[in-house]
This record gives structure tokens, C-alpha cells and sequence, in this order.
């Protein structure tokens, strides 16, 4: 299971202390011993839990111009050299910086524009979350208090 979410810096902000990002930051933390990955996105990652952040394998940084960003972002990540975070504010729509266990070294690549109509479906949130909750346990969930 991957739980994802943009606006990171807002649900797991580093100045403010919520039940949300309680949670969120548990489940970076014990997670991928219950198969659950976490994707996180935000345009302003300064300002998400330096905590959360710090348990997070990969990385995948798109365009950055502020710099106070930047340093934030090169300061947790181990591999992201200089040359690297001089690139981060010219990046094309569709280029990245992919560092983290994903890939031996630092890599700038190109992502491939989607061929054709994107379409979505609803997903029955509340079915998949009980079947997912019977097969993993109820140990994980009680510790959260869900």
C-alpha cells in the first residue's frame, strides 16, 4: 500500500503539532514493516517535519528556485552535492533529481510525458482501508488510536 499526499509541508508542518502529523510520522517511522509506503509532495519542503523527512528513503526534487528550500532540502538528503542543488532551480517541466536507495548515485533524469487521455476512478476508500486493516492486524492501527 502507498499512502500519498501533496501539501506536505502543510499535513506535517515542522511548527505545529497535530493528530494528523502524529500519525504521519508514525507511519514513516514504522510503516514498511506493515508493507505501508508513504509518498510525500510539497513545493515547500522547508517547511515539513524535519522528523518525517528524515525517514523518508528517496527523493525525487523537481524545479526549486527559493533557497531556503534548497538548503533544506540538500541538508536531508546525504547525496545531493552541490552541483546537483545548482541545477534544482533551472529544472524543465518533467525533469528531477532522483537520490535515495532508488538509485546508486544521484541521477538527473527526464520524465516522459502521459500518451493519451488521463483518467481516474473513485476508489472505495472505506472497503479497501477495512480489507487492508484485516489483513496487516489491528496491532499497528490500535498504536496509532484509528
Amino acid at each position: 500500500v502507498l499512502a500519498g499526499s501533496e501539501e506536505a509541508h502543510i499535513l506535517v508542518h515542522k511548527n505545529r503539532t497535530t493528530l494528523t502529523k502524529e500519525v504521519v510520522a508514525r507511519l514513516a517511522r514504522e510503516g514498511r514493516k506493515f508493507g505501508i509506503g508513504l509518498c510525500l509532495v510539497s513545493q515547500r519542503p522547508k517547511n515539513v517535519d524535519d522528523n518525517v523527512l528524515s525517514q523518508t528513503n528517496n527523493k525525487i526534487i523537481l524545479k526549486l528556485v527559493e533557497p531556503g528550500d534548497q538548503r533544506y532540502v540538500q541538508a536531508a538528503s546525504e547525496t545531493l552535492s552541490d552541483e546537483l542543488l545548482e541545477l534544482l532551480p533551472s529544472l524543465n517541466v518533467g525533469e528531477a533529481v532522483v537520490l535515495g536507495m532508488m538509485t546508486p548515485i544521484p541521477a538527473l533524469i527526464k520524465i516522459d510525458k502521459a500518451e493519451g487521455k488521463i483518467e481516474g476512478s473513485d476508489v472505495k476508500a472505506y472497503e479497501e482501508w477495512a480489507r487492508w486493516r484485516r489483513r496487516v492486524g489491528e496491532e499497528f492501527y490500535e498504536g496509532l488510536g484509528v
